[in-house]
């Protein structure tokens, strides 16, 4: 059977990461029973290839992260100081960074398609920079979306 190495130090970051209680996967699994030892260990752990692609689903790590010589570095993520006020409790599960990465994957994807199709910059985006009085700024808005019924009371 193939055996994997994996690193204390990469296995006690995807717990942290995904904020798993290493006792209850255990006990829930009974092929990870020994999670909490392989943590306390200091030697690198031999695992097969299906504990790691089990520990991988336990925890909802990258499989490919568990096999690293080091824990992946933690990014930070500028939409995240929207998120809260202050940035207080701003941790992030993992799922929510996957969906981060795909709608900016996909944003760049829509940019290159209008790009490559010829279309123009937005006229609208900007705009707002020099505008003082929210009445200008909606005539501007108007006149370049030539909303010209719309007429404000």
């Amino acid at each position: 059977m193939a055996t994997l190495t994996v690193q204390p130090r990469v296995l006690q970051w995807a717990v942290r990461s995904s904020d798993a209680d290493a006792g209850a996967v255990a006990a829930t699994n009974g092929d990870l029973a020994q999670l909490p030892s392989w943590l306390d260990s200091d030697e690198p752990l031999r695992l097969s290839f299906t504990k790691v692609s089990k520990l991988s689903k336990a925890l909802h790590v990258p499989f490919g992260s568990l096999v690293r010589s080091f824990p992946t570095p933690q990014e930070e993520e500028p939409l995240l100081r929207y998120r809260t006020i202050n940035n207080d409790g701003a941790a992030i599960s993992n799922d929510l960074k996957d969906v981060i990465r795909v709608m900016r994957s996909r944003q760049d994807w829509a940019r290159d398609e209008m790009i490559s199709a010829g279309f123009e910059k937005n006229a609208i985006v900007g705009m707002a920079k020099n505008c003082k009085a929210s009445e200008s700024l909606a005539a501007n808005i108007r006149d370049v979306l030539s909303l010209w019924m719309i007429v404000t009371s």
